[in-house]
């Protein structure tokens, strides 16, 4: 993938002479058609950026703000899919293709908050939710990522950079990866950033530079004749031949309009957040098992069991540990830092005997009895080790049967995707761990800057919501050392604001349960 004979002449927007490096993967097809289709624009990782006391200060400020912008344009050097643009978005199978430059006037905005009064984090969330509804633009011509740096009023400590990009460019974990770059890209200097051809906030782009395989080049999904046949028609058939089942989500139609991306978020700080990792080590589960079944319990109780008799959830996990250094693809690629789609995903059942005893003991601890409560409490963990050994299983098969191969199967995901919104939807949650952000990482010692260090001192990860996918998205990360972050983002007009904001108060409220008695009480 690196030499210049691959390349194909593209007219490409801007003046710009476009080349056609490689047609989208598999897994790029499918992220690329739900911006497309309007059914889901972006995902969000932001990151509360502690400036050296060097630079602080009213008088700084364009100082901080230009290390920001070489920090991002050697981010974006380092990431081929951050350089790319995308022709034929409309077709069966767009293309990635080579641009010249990036005008980063396009993709980084400052944005100061207006009034030194308002709660800051208010201003965040505003400024996120706004670009969770915002599609990417001139995407022929610009790569669909944007970066906007937000800065207190009167606090001149910190600034919140959020990094929002196209799902067909990068998964979740590609989020992490990003800021991990950016941090270290302001901490270090290095012979890149002697030649960098940044001028005028135009930044030159290498036009030899190799580019990023897709998921299905990297990894290879094996697969039975009797898989591919039976979850293939099971997943894949027409409306018309879809059969209901107890764990469909029936109360939460899928209409594609309004679209109106709604979140809220909750913080858990690291006291606590170690606590209950304790407590999920000991009951032989994880956060995101444990997530999975406060979720469950949540939803059972703020949903009739004539609505939703049973449940299906989610877990996108990360395919990155089955890359293989030998194998003649990965041998360049370090996969703790790629910028890519390298994801699957596995169900999660709750059916109708689980949750007519759930809610059971919903009404007993409800009302204060002591059995019902403890009854509860094994309950949750029974769910949360399910979940984990579900993915425990997935990933022990080592790609075999893997859901993201039925991909290939599907030739047009813009014509896929209207049968798809016209069954009923199958999923009730997701929840999308993207795991820990290194918020003091520094490669090498001896590039310090020594200036002083920057830090990240919280992360917060959020997505669009997904009109034809779960009803309620439960994004998790936190910061090593530091805090948890949750958000739950819904569709606004179409699930009930009172479900997603009941959803994650029910977490805030119990992780802090968990914490500190060591199981979730209901008062």
């Amino acid at each position: 993938m690196s030499s210049m004979s691959c390349f194909h002449a593209k007219k490409g927007g801007e003046g710009q002479q476009a080349k056609v490096i490689r047609r989208f993967g598999n897994i790029e097809c499918y992220c690329g058609s739900i911006h497309h289709l309007h059914i889901y624009y972006c995902c969000v990782v932001v990151c509360r950026y502690t400036i050296p006391t060097c630079l602080s200060g009213d008088q700084i400020i364009p100082v901080v703000k230009e290390r920001l912008e070489r920090a991002v344009a050697l981010t974006v050097l380092e990431h081929p899919l951050l350089q790319a643009g995308i022709d034929d978005e409309d077709s069966k199978r767009p293309a990635w293709v080579r641009l010249e430059s990036i005008d980063l006037r396009n993709h980084i905005e400052w944005r100061e908050a207006e009034d030194e009064t308002k709660d800051f984090d208010v201003f965040v969330h505003n400024v996120t939710e706004m670009q969770h509804n915002t599609p990417f633009p001139n995407q022929d011509s610009q790569p669909g990522w944007k970066v906007t740096v937000l800065q207190p009023a009167v606090q001149r400590e910190f600034v919140e950079v959020l990094f929002a990009w196209n799902h067909a460019h990068g998964d979740g974990t590609s989020g992490r990866v990003f800021h991990e770059t950016l941090l270290r890209k302001l901490n270090t200097h290095s012979r890149e950033e002697v030649g960098l051809a940044l001028k005028e906030h135009i930044l030159q782009l290498r036009q030899d530079t190799p580019f990023t395989p897709s998921q299905e080049m990297l990894l290879k999904f094996p697969m039975s004749p009797a898989y591919a046949l039976s979850t293939g028609w099971k997943e894949l058939r027409p409306a018309v031949f879809a059969k209901d089942s107890a764990t469909h989500a029936n109360w939460a139609p899928i209409k594609k309009l309004p679209y109106s991306s709604r979140f809220k978020g909750i913080t858990v700080d690291s006291e606590t957040l170690q606590k209950v990792l304790v407590l999920c080590r000991q009951h032989q589960t994880t956060l995101t098992g444990l997530l999975h079944a406060l979720c469950l319990i949540s939803v059972a109780n703020r949903l009739p069991k004539e609505q939703a008799p049973g449940f299906k959830s989610v877990t996108p996990f990360c395919l990155r540990r089955f890359l293989d250094p030998k194998q003649s693809e990965c041998h360049s690629i370090d996969p703790d830092n790629i910028f890519a789609n390298l994801v699957s995903s596995r169900h999660h059942a709750f059916n109708i005997d689980l949750l007519e005893k759930l809610r059971t003991q919903l009404e007993g601890a409800t009302t204060g009895a002591q059995t019902a409560v403890d009854e509860l409490q094994e309950t949750m963990w029974a769910a949360a080790v399910s979940v984990r050994q579900d993915l425990v299983k997935r990933i022990n098969a080592n790609l075999k049967n893997e859901a993201v191969g039925l991909l290939k199967f599907v030739g047009d995901w813009n014509t896929e995707w209207k049968s798809q919104m016209k069954k009923a939807r199958e999923l009730t949650w997701e929840v999308s761990n993207i795991g820990v952000i290194d918020g003091k990482l520094v490669r090498s010692d001896e590039n310090l800057d020594p200036e002083g260090s920057w830090t990240i001192e919280r992360a917060i990860f959020s997505q669009s919501a997904f009109v034809p996918g779960p009803a309620l998205g439960v994004n998790p990360i936190s910061v090593k050392g530091g805090s948890l972050c949750i958000t739950c983002t819904w569709q606004g007009g179409i699930i009930d604001a009172k479900l997603g904001e009941g959803l994650i108060f029910d977490l805030g409220n119990w992780l802090h349960d968990l914490g500190k008695e060591g199981r979730i009480s209901f008062r």
